[in-house]
């Protein structure tokens, strides 16, 4: 079977509102899909962390899959995190950072998704580094080749 992934995130607004004699009736839409195809996504890490350190995940390096088998990419198509916990996480920075200089936060509950297409993996990019603001639980996925 091969591996394929599919990040869909759709978000729907219904708006009603008497605007003099007429009513409008609105309904903004935002649909953003990411299909990735075997070949894409042929690598995939995933794992949910509960800590109040920082952890830093090196895609060359120490990584395995579902089935135990040792990753190591050369190329990162996506990278999903779910903030699981109540506490904040920054994203990004530290040693060799996969998204260069970009930092993000992620709050309570809420999921950040990086499908920067794709990522060439090399000795000084290569770490998805996460700090939380107290102790945490977030879920990661990197998907790749």
């Amino acid at each position: 079977m091969a591996n394929t992934a599919q990040i869909d995130i759709t978000v729907s607004v219904q708006d009603n509102k008497t605007v003099g004699l007429g009513i409008y009736n609105g309904n903004p839409k935002i649909v953003a899909s990411l299909g990735l195809s075997s070949a894409q996504a042929a690598k995939r890490f995933t794992k949910q962390v509960t800590t109040g350190s920082g952890t830093s995940y090196d895609v060359t390096t120490g990584l395995t899959d579902a089935f135990g088998t040792a990753l190591t990419f050369a190329t990162v198509n996506a990278v999903a995190i779910y903030n699981t916990g109540a506490a904040s996480l920054t994203v990004g920075g530290g040693s060799n950072p996969l998204f260069g200089s970009d930092q993000y936060t992620v709050k309570a509950g809420q999921c950040l998704v990086i499908p920067n297409v794709p990522i060439t993996v090399s000795g000084s990019v290569k770490t998805v580094h996460i700090v939380p603001a107290a102790s945490t639980t977030w879920q990661i996925a990197i998907l790749g080749a």
